[in-house]
Formats: C-alpha cells, sequence, structure tokens
C-alpha cells in the first residue's frame, strides 16, 4: 500500500508499541489517526521519513517521550498534531517547533509539560497557530506573543500568574474560544473588541476589578460567559442582555452587588443557565412586569436577595431552581408544582412559610427537595412519595409535626433529613426496605422502639435518632453501619 495517504484505526484497541516496518513504509501518508488506543512507548525514529504528514492524531493513547527530541520535531509538513491525553514531555517553549510553518493546530493537554532552556536568546516561530490547547504548564509560553491568528485558545488548569493577559486577546481578533480558567491571574479586566467569540472562561483566578460595563458591545456574539471564582466586584453589566446568542453565564463566586438587570429576562432571550450564587446581589429576583420563559438550570444561592419568589418563573421550562441562603418571604409557592420538568428544587434557609403544597405531587421527575431552615408548618402530604423520583429530601429546621407519611414506595429514597422539627409517632417500618444511605430524625418527638428493620437497608452509612423520646434496646445489628466506614448517632 505504498501510495496509501489517509489511516485511521481509531479507537481500535490496539496497544504495544507502534511497529518500526510497515507504518514508516507508507511514505505518502499525509494524514494518520491512532487516537483512542492502548498504545504506549516511544514514537519509532523512522516515523521521521513521513515528510507529507498534514494530519497526526495520537491523542488518548499512553505514548511517553519528549516531543522535542522525536520526529515530530522534523516533520516540516504538519498541519495539525493532536497529542492529548498521552504521557508525552511538551517542552513549554515549542522551539523545536520553530520552522514548521504550516502548523495550525496543537492540541496538547493533558501530558506533562516541563521548562526546557531555549538555545537562543530570542527566537520568532513560523508559525501562526489557529488553536493551541495545553494543560498543566505553570507559565506563559513565550511564543503566543507572535501569534496572530488564533481561533481557539485552551491554557486551562495551568496555575499561570500574573497579570490576565488582556494583549493576548488584543493580538487575536478573531478568537472564537478562549478558555484560561484555573489559573492565578490578577489585575483587571481591559477587553479588546472581538465580534466572534462564542466561549470565553476565565474562571478559578484572581482577577479583581469590575466587569467592564459594555461587554455587551465587546463581545457581541457571545454564547457562555464563565468568570466564576474571582473577585470581580461591582454591579452586573446591564449590556450581557445585548448579548442576542447568549445561552449560559456563570458568575458565581465574586463580589458582585446591587440588582439584577431587568433585561436578563426578556422576551426573546436564548438565556438558559444562569449562576449567580455566591455574590452580593439584593432586591427582588425579577420584577413583576418581567418576562421569564427561557431559564432550565437558575442559581442565586448565597445572595440577600428578599421578597417572593416570582410567579413568573411558573412559565419557564425550570430544571434546577436554587435560591437558598437568602432573604426570600412569603407562602411556598403551589404553583411550582406545576412545572413538570423540575428536577431540584432547594429553597434552603430563607424565611418561607406555610404549608408544603400537595401540587408538589405532580413533579413526578424531582429528584432533590431542600427546604430546611425555613418556617414551614404543617405535615408532610401523604401524596408526597407515592408517584415521585425523589433520591434526597432534606426538610430540617421547620416547624413540620405529625407523623410522617412518606410512602413505603419510596424506593429510590438514599437521603432524608428530617432533624429539628416535631414529629411524632414511631419510626417507620418500611424504611428498612430502601437502599437509603442517610437518615438522620435527630430533635423531633419520636416514640417507641428503634424497627429491626432497619438492619435490613444495607446501603445505610449515616444514622441519627438522638434527642428524639425512644425507648426499648438498640438493636445489636446498628453496628454494622460502623463497619461500613462512617459514624452513627443513636
Amino acid at each position: 500500500m505504498s501510495s496509501l495517504k489517509v489511516l485511521s484505526v481509531a479507537q481500535c484497541n490496539l496497544n504495544g508499541t507502534l511497529p518500526r516496518q510497515g507504518l514508516c513504509d507508507l511514505k505518502y501518508l499525509e494524514e494518520v489517526s491512532l487516537s483512542r488506543n492502548n498504545f504506549i512507548g516511544r514514537l519509532p525514529p523512522c516515523l521521521g521519513n513521513l515528510t507529507f504528514l498534514r494530519v497526526l492524531d495520537l491523542s488518548q493513547n499512553q505514548f511517553i517521550g519528549n516531543i522535542a527530541l522525536s520526529p515530530l520535531s522534523s516533520l516540516l509538513s504538519l498541519e495539525y498534531l493532536l497529542l492529548a491525553n498521552n504521557n508525552f514531555e511538551i517542552p513549554i517553549s515549542f522551539e523545536s517547533f520553530a520552522n514548521h510553518s504550516n502548523l495550525k493546530f496543537v492540541i496538547a493537554d493533558y501530558n506533562s509539560v516541563i521548562v526546557q532552556t531555549s538555545s537562543k536568546l530570542s527566537w520568532i516561530p513560523k508559525f501562526q497557530l489557529e488553536a493551541f490547547s495545553i494543560s498543566n504548564c505553570s507559565k506563559m509560553p513565550s511564543f503566543l506573543h507572535y501569534q496572530h491568528d488564533l481561533r481557539l485558545l485552551r491554557l486551562s488548569q495551568s496555575n499561570i500568574g500574573g497579570n490576565f493577559p488582556n494583549w493576548l486577546l488584543e493580538n487575536n481578533s478573531r478568537l472564537g474560544e478562549v478558555y484560561l480558567g484555573g489559573n492565578a491571574f490578577t489585575g483587571s479586566l481591559q477587553f479588546p473588541f472581538i465580534p466572534n467569540l462564542e466561549a470565553f472562561d476565565i474562571s478559578n483566578n484572581k482577577i479583581q476589578g469590575q466587569v467592564p460595563p459594555n461587554i455587551g458591545s465587546i463581545f457581541p456574539n457571545l454564547v457562555i460567559s464563565t468568570m466564576s471564582n474571582n473577585m470581580l466586584e461591582g454591579m452586573l453589566p446591564s449590556s450581557f442582555a445585548d448579548m442576542k446568542n447568549l445561552e449560559c453565564l456563570d458568575m458565581s463566586y465574586n463580589k458582585l452587588n446591587g440588582e439584577l438587570p431587568i433585561g436578563l429576562a426578556r422576551r426573546g432571550s436564548k438565556l438558559y443557565f444562569l449562576r449567580l450564587s455566591n455574590n452580593m446581589f439584593k432586591g427582588e429576583i425579577f420584577p413583576a412586569s418581567t418576562y421569564i420563559n427561557s431559564f432550565k438550570y437558575l442559581y442565586l444561592r448565597g445572595n440577600s436577595f428578599s421578597g417572593s419568589i416570582p410567579k413568573e418563573l411558573s412559565t419557564a421550562p425550570l430544571h434546577s431552581l436554587d435560591l437558598s441562603y437568602n432573604n426570600l418571604s412569603g407562602n411556598l409557592p403551589a404553583w411550582l408544582g406545576h412545572i413538570p420538568s423540575l428536577t431540584h428544587l432547594s429553597l434552603f434557609s430563607n424565611d418561607l412559610k406555610g404549608h408544603i403544597p400537595p401540587d408538589y405531587c405532580r413533579l413526578e421527575g424531582l429528584e432533590v427537595l431542600d427546604l430546611s431552615q425555613n418556617n414551614i408548618v404543617g405535615s408532610i402530604p401523604s401524596c408526597f412519595s407515592a408517584s415521585l423520583n425523589l433520591k434526597r429530601v432534606y426538610l430540617s429546621q421547620n416547624y413540620l409535626q405529625g407523623e410522617f407519611h412518606m410512602s413505603s414506595n419510596s424506593s429510590n429514597l438514599k437521603v432524608l433529613d428530617l432533624r429539628y422539627n416535631n414529629f411524632t409517632g414511631s419510626i417507620p417500618k418500611w424504611l428498612g426496605s430502601l437502599e437509603i444511605t442517610t437518615l438522620l430524625l435527630k430533635g423531633n418527638r419520636l416514640q417507641g422502639i428503634i424497627p429491626t428493620q432497619l438492619c435490613h437497608a444495607s446501603e445505610l452509612r449515616m444514622l441519627d435518632l438522638s434527642h428524639n423520646n425512644l425507648s426499648g434496646p438498640i438493636p445489636h445489628c446498628l453496628g454494622n453501619i460502623m463497619r461500613r466506614g462512617t459514624s452513627s448517632d443513636v
């Protein structure tokens, strides 16, 4: 097959080292894909004979060796070099590829990046990359100062320090995706106009100051923006609402304050994922005049929002709603039970009151319910678990009372936390038929004996029955919980 130009054996469960005979004889190969196999060892030197090779995909194997000393450095025809998820040593300087004038794409994440002393005081690469992706590199690759055609840039999880590289964005105005999360960048943000940028991630850094108020016109086509876990302050710019294609916005764990821009909830918005948790926002979540019909995932926990939960959310196709750790008041909204797509509902630590609406029994897809630390009264609706898919229920520190009638059909239940309420009656025997892992009933008025049926709950890891009115012997079999690796409090 001496005339073969394309060879792809991706995901074929191949293993061992690359053969020195056969592969290297295919001198006219232009594209080779060996990805997603189990190849090991170093690249054979004879790969340097493949002088027509443009595309080489070695990703997701177990290759080793310094690529600067490998035959890759002599393949001047390379355009696409895909090395991710191996055990290569990647010199951060990339000087050995200085003469690869055709090189366009370098994807080298999840290898071992090494600092190698340059043989020259300064060098200018002949290549202009369109995509560069690497992780764990600890410092900024110096050759990036000479790049002006980048469309994709990923330097994630590298712990690179210094001021945020605004210059990198200024030099590459055609960027479409930028991933700089998981570094140690400091300083402020001074973004240039990048009309094609769609994905922007600067999460988990140490960036300070305000978000540019005109960010909506700087990144007009942004789809995904993640700036979480920084030290950003000031108000959330209203110009985010000018991004007509914005779908996901995560500004959690910063020091942002003020009220939410009304434009984030507007007719025609594509914004379906909004996470603003752990900031200092206040006021109403959304005023009554807003139009909310796009949110699927709304996370606003850990702020100072007040007022009632806006009924406008009833028209949104919510999957997850987290409004915990705020100052919300009013009754638990019954209309939440009319959002069939809801799977996670967390209203922990607010000032909500009233009964648990029977309407919540309609939520057949609900998996997590957290209403802890509120002022909820009454009993748990008897229909509560008969048709639900509940896996974790947190109702602690309320004023619930009576016997809890959660159905024995709750076969999916893993966590049940009813601490510090006024429940009475006995511990239900049917709890022992579940695959429950955590059962917390502390601080109630439960009576009677501890049912031996709890011993049948083979997955139980944490049990707290303290501060009740229980009597009788403690079943010896409960000692099995201790042997499973966690403590119990009985």
